[in-house]
């Protein structure tokens, strides 16, 4: 009976292979036949370098596709975050207890200042997001990277986590639509890039970006630091119990 069920699923393998290397193949082909040798094909792209600075007024273009001209895909990647943070406190059960930690005097030490300076040094990241590399997403996993020694340590209720933390994830996910919608409504795009566009370059510009990267920073630390403080509540239970 074993060996039947092997013999099944060796053959559902072999034919799964052979439908992705079929359909690998037409796309190849397509893709030489439709699109010559040697010609350009990055044909978006070249607006996107043409148009950014102008269009949105940030000097980092990556910011420009991600906020503005490829708005809706970020709004999907939030979206898809906040469903990966949901599910973590949907399906974690009681009695994980991964994080807990005994404390030892490095780490007693460190969570004196590192923590503040480690979120300090994801402000920046995402306060410059339009003028260099950096971003919302990028600043706010280093954010929560900061807040990830606390919960550690077990002080989240020293630091005021909890609630505080749902309420930014959802407010931060709300402004976020909200500026979108007010860019759709008014100028008939949505994540439209309004406001004062300022010096290119300088901290003053790229009107609405900084303040959609900001959100997206927030939400982002907020959405990990949930996920960590649902393992470390789920340990406590398992110690209760």
């Amino acid at each position: 009976m074993l060996e039947g069920i092997n013999r099944k699923y060796d053959i559902s393998g072999i034919i799964a292979s052979l439908v992705v290397l079929a359909f690998s193949g037409l796309l190849i082909y397509l893709l030489y036949t439709q699109i010559p040798y040697g010609q350009d094909k990055m044909l978006v792209s070249k607006d996107y370098i043409k148009m950014g600075v102008n269009s949105t007024g940030a000097t980092n273009l990556v910011t420009s596709v991600v906020l503005s001209f490829r708005g809706l895909d970020t709004l999907g990647e939030v979206t898809v975050l906040f469903a990966s943070a949901m599910a973590v406190g949907l399906f974690l059960l009681p009695g994980a207890g991964m994080w807990q930690r005994e404390e030892n005097f490095v780490l007693r030490v460190a969570s004196r200042f590192l923590p503040y300076l480690i979120i300090l040094i994801g402000i920046y990241i995402v306060s410059q997001g339009h003028v260099s590399p950096g971003g919302g997403f990028q600043g706010g996993v280093v954010i929560s990277s900061g807040l990830l020694l606390k919960l550690i340590l077990k002080r989240e209720k020293e630091s005021g986590f909890g609630g505080l933390v749902h309420a930014l994830e959802s407010l931060m996910g709300a402004g976020f639509v909200a500026l979108a919608l007010v860019g759709l409504v008014k100028y008939g795009s949505f994540l439209y890039s309004f406001g004062p566009k300022g010096v290119p370059g300088t901290l003053l510009s790229a009107g609405v970006l900084p303040v959609l990267y900001a959100f997206i920073g927030v939400k982002v630390a907020s959405e990990f630091v949930a996920i960590l403080e649902r393992f470390t509540s789920s340990g406590e239970e398992d110690e209760r119990a």
